[in-house]
């Protein structure tokens, strides 16, 4: 959605109220986490960790010199308050995110053919993981994972080498 501009290219909020200050909300992990401790906050704690030991799971499988995706939103707010981890293989997508009612929300995908799908769908079953969400990528798997590596920065592409254990 494009902000309206006056004439002299000075946003029309500032125009007719100049006494607005600028208002960036802070991430909801932040929100979350800042909450008192009580089952919610635990859920969520378990389904980070949950969370990183299915990214560790799943680099234990990579291929050498496979290229993946991987990047921590947590600090990082140039793209939306809701991210927090992202990762994403040839085969697997895997995303963690807070939601609006403070929960942390994780979706999943995985390519036709992916070689470690049943050993991540044997850790889905259980306790926090079961509440995973299966995702569809559009346009389809193969064109949204060279998408991504086509338009996020090289920093947050990797490619394994060598002993990954």
């Amino acid at each position: 959605m494009r902000e309206l501009k006056a004439k002299d290219d000075t946003p029309i909020l500032n125009t007719h109220y100049p006494f607005r200050k600028a208002y960036r909300s802070k991430k909801r992990w932040i929100i979350a986490s800042g909450r008192k401790y009580d089952d919610l906050t635990m859920h969520n704690t378990v389904t980070e960790a949950a969370y990183h030991r299915i990214i560790k799971l799943v680099k234990a499988h990579l291929t050498e010199d496979e290229v993946y995706f991987e990047r921590d939103y947590k600090e990082d707010s140039s793209e939306g308050i809701f991210g927090m981890h992202a990762f994403f293989t040839k085969h697997f997508y895997w995303r963690l995110d807070c939601a609006l009612t403070n929960d942390y929300v994780i979706t999943f995908a995985f390519n036709r053919n992916c070689p470690y799908a049943n050993v991540v769908k044997s850790q889905l079953r259980a306790y926090p993981l079961y509440r995973a969400v299966e995702y569809s990528p559009k346009p389809d798997f193969d064109s949204s994972f060279a998408n991504t590596l086509r338009v996020q920065d090289k920093r947050y592409q990797f490619i394994l080498k060598g002993n990954h254990s």
